[in-house]
């Protein structure tokens, strides 16, 4: 600003004005180079869908957020799920129940999981949230299950008020991650037994 009017000085404006272009032109190359670096890791790195396709539990393990990986991992857990249940070993089965019973109390309730989805894995669900590190979210199930009737029927049919508030809040309870972040932990709970999963 001071050589706005000053023609002592205006070789200086011309002096920084192409300093500042040739400082422009150079941060744009770079930033340009890093876009294009940042281009190539992104089209070498597999998506969801072909890691899922083609069981790739390489490319499965590399994925850097914990969600991706928590999505793919159900995926291909949930297709090993339907072809053949028993091809699944103890540590695939902990994730993928406690993933499903996720699922159930973030679209609906957890009595979609204990009810409907899976009413035989009641009791085994508690301890794989305890596996993989949800010792709260395990301690909310089980109260929650000590209230369902013994005989399989719903839930409601014979419920009381007082039970009906006691499951709403179980529900939220779980539904509000007690533990934290749930994809965190199937990720640490994964990587500890990494050589499970083939």
């Amino acid at each position: 600003m001071i050589f706005k009017n000053s023609k002592k000085h205006g070789y200086k404006l011309v002096s920084i004005f192409i300093l500042g272009i040739s400082i422009f032109i150079f941060n744009s190359c770079k930033n340009n180079s890093k876009v294009e670096n940042r281009k190539v890791g992104t089209s070498e790195q597999k998506d969801i869908s072909e890691i899922v396709s083609e069981v790739d539990f390489e490319s499965l393990f590399s994925l850097e957020d914990n969600r991706d990986f928590s999505i793919a991992l159900y995926e291909i857990l949930a297709n090993r799920y339907e072809k053949n249940p028993d091809s699944m070993n103890q540590i695939e089965w902990n994730l993928f129940l406690s993933m499903n019973l996720e699922n159930a109390g973030q679209s609906g309730t957890i009595l979609t999981f204990l009810e409907e989805w899976f009413p035989e894995q009641r009791e085994q669900v508690i301890l794989s949230l305890t596996e993989i590190g949800a010792i709260k979210s395990a301690a909310t199930i089980k109260l929650a299950v000590a209230l369902l009737p013994k005989d399989g029927t719903s839930f409601f049919k014979n419920a009381t008020k007082s039970s009906e508030r006691l499951m709403l809040t179980f529900d939220s309870t779980f539904s509000d991650y007690p533990d934290g972040s749930m994809p965190d932990l199937y990720r640490t709970y994964a990587e500890k037994h990494r050589d499970k999963f083939y």
